[in-house]
């Protein structure tokens, strides 16, 4: 457990790192889940077990929900979750997406996304589905 604690306290500094003034979470809910990851307000992603069946995910496992967050200043995505063959969260940080809305790297996959949540590796293959973590709006 030790070590959850650990990667979480790395993935809270990666965040308060790059938070300026206002605050992201200072906007009023709701707004656009692009807006809202572009501020760099934490998401939960959660992949599509049957796309981890279909198409190559890297080290993306789809039993888990990963968190992630977008760093505006370095143009980063970082990330919480378990990797292929390993029960230990890890956090790792991708700058290989582009940096506008509707884009995300997860794990270092470049893939993009709608307002519906909806991720997209091309525009017909759906992967996972992206939201404002549910405790995001109540800091």
């Amino acid at each position: 457990m030790l070590g959850a604690t650990v990667c979480v306290a790395v993935f809270s500094n990666y965040l308060t790192s790059f938070f300026e003034d206002p605050h992201p979470l200072a906007q009023t809910f709701p707004m656009s889940l692009k807006a809202a990851a572009a501020r760099g307000i934490m998401l939960r992603v959660d992949m599509d077990p049957q796309a981890c069946a279909a198409h190559r995910l890297g080290e993306l496992r789809c039993d888990f929900p990963y968190e992630a967050a977008y760093n505006r200043k370095t143009n980063t995505w970082g990330m919480t979750g378990l990797q292929q063959g390993s029960n230990k969260l890890a956090f790792y940080s991708w700058g290989n997406a582009p940096g506008e809305p509707g884009y995300i790297s997860l794990w270092g996959i470049v893939a993009s996304f709608d307002d519906a949540g909806i991720i997209y590796l091309d525009p017909d293959r759906k992967v996972g589905k992206l939201q404002i973590r549910e405790d995001a709006s109540a800091k």
